[in-house]
């Protein structure tokens, strides 16, 4: 019943990708985001692909083009961050970290990421600052109290 929809393209890519079929599985997720470029799904398992053969410049560019059609996407706002972290281009890393957090504050784990960048690149006050914020929103939460115990 889905196979005409990008969710069917995108269950068709799991199966694939289950029996190692990586490639075909990379082409069903095009067909899927060719019918909707801004298919969430479909350009999160696209990058798990493109990051898994060490394809991050393609990652990026897959989640610029979806981000075309949802801007305001945190999750792929964030997942490129953390793949522009592994690019090394700490300063796009650390805006598309902070954007993620602010849109999406009910996500602790944005927030805590953004933390852990700001305190890998020597930026310790304001990771202070962002994991104090957090923990006034979720006191219990053992890894933010740990990350501040730590800075």
């Amino acid at each position: 019943m889905q196979s005409d929809l990008p969710a069917g393209s995108v269950l068709k890519a799991r199966y694939l990708m289950a029996g190692d079929y990586v490639y075909k599985a990379e082409q069903q997720l095009g067909r899927a985001l060719a019918k909707d470029p801004g298919y969430v799904p479909a350009t999160i398992l696209l990058t798990d692909i493109l990051r898994s053969g060490d394809r991050n410049l393609e990652a990026v560019r897959a989640i610029d083009q979806a981000l075309v059609h949802s801007p305001e996407e945190s999750q792929l706002i964030h997942l490129r961050g953390l793949i522009r972290i592994r690019l090394q281009d700490y300063p796009a890393a650390l805006a598309d970290l902070e954007r993620a957090h602010q849109l999406a504050p009910d996500q602790w784990l944005f927030g805590y990421r953004y933390a852990v960048a700001l305190f890998q690149l020597d930026q310790k006050d304001k990771a202070r600052q962002v994991t104090r914020a957090m923990l006034q929103r979720y006191p219990d939460n053992a890894r933010l109290r740990a990350l501040m115990n730590h800075l």
